[in-house]
């Protein structure tokens, strides 16, 4: 098995923000693309999940996906922009789409009575424009790509804050070009929306996408999905045996030439639906036009807008998701790394603020020398200066720091020079105490400038 990639934030030229979503074969990440002269560009990389990575399947799967979204470019199809590999994991990057997908533009309007017709039909419209251009596409020859999406679903159509739809995800599409590598009798794709021949493991053709778009329509328009069942096997026994009830039994309200469009993509028989994406397209906005529905994506941005405050909305939890602790490879079934939060760095003092403590303690010890100076020179000092004229210094006895200064600089050995009065630094060393004999000169000076001269005299008379 490929051993774990180390933390990281970037992956090839891109730095990673935070991570979107995580699915069955790929995490998807926010990502910033740096460039000269400040350029920059959001895009989203999707990256194969590290279980999936050692798994040829898998790895060629979405190798498939990349090369495939690359050849597709219509503005209701996300674009791929580049490929890439780091330490064994594969990833790509597309258009990253700031807006929400149609599962949760469905649960925030449920509170709110479901999503407005002329949205829900905005939507489908989109959806259908770029299924068609995928369903024509032909390579560089000529020849039909064959390109099937097979997992039209509500996670994977995108709406945006400015009213577009964007389809993503071709991670299971059928293209004859990139070699079908589905053998038949296999399923793919999310159960509730699948056609019957694909719950059945048939072939598939464009025919079997636009099962699937009338399955999004008739959730769209009525809030409720068509197909449901308490396991897997119940739905596909509905999708495959049983006829889809009908939507204006759910709303009274339903229209139906809406209801006749939504019915005829949802035949059980492939050949009694839609024969392009196109053609349901037509129809629907013929429908639209003779309501007199406002179905634009002005329109469509206004509710975007109006449904989440122009916030994309969270698809994982903040709180136990921060990707700057998240490891690219998750090791545990939460994808949070193992690498223990560092503490909060230590606030800095700023320059000013030393500078100015600097300066008050200067300030304080020069008006301490001056005052220990002005009591000095005081006749009281001068008058009791004979009651300790005659005590003799003992020459291991240390002598008061004030008592050594003969002028008015009395100040002590700080801890730094850069604290000291210029005229005490100036010269001298710097954190080098005076010599025992230098204090004892200096206190004998002191002493003779205060003493009267009769006893400064017998001071200095030999003993």
């Amino acid at each position: 098995m490929r051993s774990r990639p180390a933390p990281a934030t970037r992956l090839g030229k891109y730095e990673l923000i935070e991570r979107l979503a995580v699915g069955g074969m790929a995490e998807i990440f926010l990502a910033r693309s740096s460039g000269i002269e400040g350029f920059e560009k959001l895009v989203v990389c999707k990256c194969i999940l590290p279980g999936r990575a050692a798994d040829p399947d898998f790895v060629r799967m979405f190798v498939d996906e990349a090369r495939l979204a690359a050849t597709l470019h219509h503005p209701n199809i996300a674009q791929a922009f580049d490929i890439g590999c780091q330490q064994g994991l594969h990833f790509f990057t597309m258009e990253y789409v700031q807006g929400a997908d149609v599962r949760e533009i469905l649960q925030a309007a449920g509170p709110k009575g479901g999503v407005p017709l002329e949205q829900g039909i905005a939507i489908a419209l989109g959806v259908a424009s770029g299924l068609h251009y995928a369903h024509e596409r032909t390579d560089s020859d000529g020849r039909p790509q064959g390109i099937v999406h097979r997992d039209v679903s509500p996670s994977n159509v995108l709406v945006s804050f400015d009213g577009g739809v964007k389809l993503v995800d071709f991670g299971i599409a059928k293209a004859s070009t990139l070699g079908a590598h589905t053998q038949t009798g296999t399923t793919k794709g999310k159960v509730s929306c699948m056609s019957p021949e694909q719950c059945r493991g048939e072939a598939v053709d464009r025919r079997t996408d636009l099962f699937a778009l009338g399955v999004l329509l008739y959730e769209l328009t009525t809030g409720v999905r068509p197909f449901q069942g308490d396991t897997e096997y119940a739905i596909i026994r509905k999708i495959v045996d049983e006829d889809v009830t009908p939507p204006c039994e759910l709303r009274a309200d339903y229209p139906p030439a809406l209801a006749a469009i939504v019915l005829r993509a949802l035949k059980r028989t492939r050949d009694e639906r839609y024969a392009t994406a196109q053609e349901m397209q037509i129809d629907l906005e013929a429908f639209a036009q003779a309501q007199g529905l406002a179905v634009s994506s002005v329109e469509l941005a206004r509710y975007m807008h109006d449904l989440f405050g122009g916030q994309r909305p969270r698809r994982i939890d903040e709180a136990s998701e921060s990707f700057l602790h998240h490891d690219l490879g998750g090791g545990d079934e939460t994808g949070e790394s193992a690498q223990a939060p560092q503490p909060p760095a230590r606030p800095r003092l700023q320059r000013s603020t030393l500078m100015t403590a600097a300066a008050l303690t200067l300030v304080t010890l020069s008006g301490g020398a001056y005052w220990l100076g002005v009591q000095n020179r005081s006749p009281r000092f001068a008058d009791a200066a004979p009651a300790t004229a005659r005590v003799v210094v003992p020459a291991r006895v240390a002598v008061p720091a004030p008592a050594a200064v003969e002028h008015a600089v009395p100040v002590p050995a700080p801890p730094s020079a850069s604290s000291r009065p210029p005229s005490v630094t100036a010269g001298a060393a710097p954190l080098a105490a005076p010599r025992r004999s230098v204090v004892r000169r200096a206190a004998g000076a002191s002493r003779k400038r205060h003493l009267p001269t009769n006893v400064a005299a017998k001071e200095s008379a030999p003993p």
